[in-house]
């Protein structure tokens, strides 16, 4: 009689441990829904990025939170995993930096270079300025190219759709890409060099393939 007792004693305290380890998880959660509710570091269609997932919020309940990717999927985030690693919001002062990586080859002037993008990438409309005006800062002296970085800012108050914040960076890469090329100024093209062991002298051999912008 006392190994049967002992048994199911036994028995309910290992129901007890599996069913409060399954609902730890759940009430982890909740509580951190509760919390996140009263000060919540995001709102609707904010663009978020939380534990490598990046999207916008579309939806937040006491238990998750809906995140929709740029790629189209539907993230279901769990409230605790939100409260316990670092957020990013990109968009909840409305404004978004954009930046890239544009060479010029080392014959050009990079003084006027930096000039011409600059007065390039502020006429694009969406681009701000004023305190938050484009910016460009030499990023690398490389084997065959002088890098420069472009830095921009765009206002995510007039759309939240990143499909249009890609455009208007695409738009700023292709507009300073016609004007440096309408006024002059050479892309960088990779140079091989061909070592003859007979000749005196080593050839160059330059191809013509120009360096895109990253």
């Amino acid at each position: 009689m006392t190994d049967i007792i002992l048994s199911i004693l036994a028995g309910a305290g290992l129901l007890t441990f599996v069913i409060g380890f399954a609902l730890k998880d759940i009430g982890e959660n909740f509580l951190a829904g509760i919390i996140l509710a009263f000060k919540s570091p995001f709102k609707i269609d904010d663009l978020i990025e939380v534990n490598g997932i990046e999207g916008f919020v579309k939806d937040i309940n006491i238990r998750e939170t809906l995140i929709k990717t740029p790629d189209g999927k539907d993230v279901f985030l769990p409230n605790s995993i939100i409260l316990k690693n670092p957020l990013s919001n990109y968009t909840i002062d409305g404004f978004l930096r954009y930046d890239f990586i544009f060479g010029i080859a080392y014959e050009n002037n990079p003084t006027e270079a930096i000039k011409l993008i600059l007065d390039t990438v502020n006429n694009v409309a969406e681009v701000l300025k004023g305190d938050r005006a484009a910016a460009i800062m030499i990023d690398e002296l490389a084997v065959n190219t002088l890098s420069l970085k472009i830095f921009f800012w765009v206002d995510t108050f007039k759309t939240t759709k990143r499909s249009v914040h890609h455009s208007i960076r695409s738009q700023v890469m292709n507009d300073v890409v016609a004007a440096l090329v309408e006024n002059g100024f050479g892309l960088p093209a990779n140079i091989i060099e061909i070592k003859n062991y007979e000749a005196s002298k080593p050839l160059k051999l330059s191809i013509e393939s120009n360096e895109k912008a990253n």
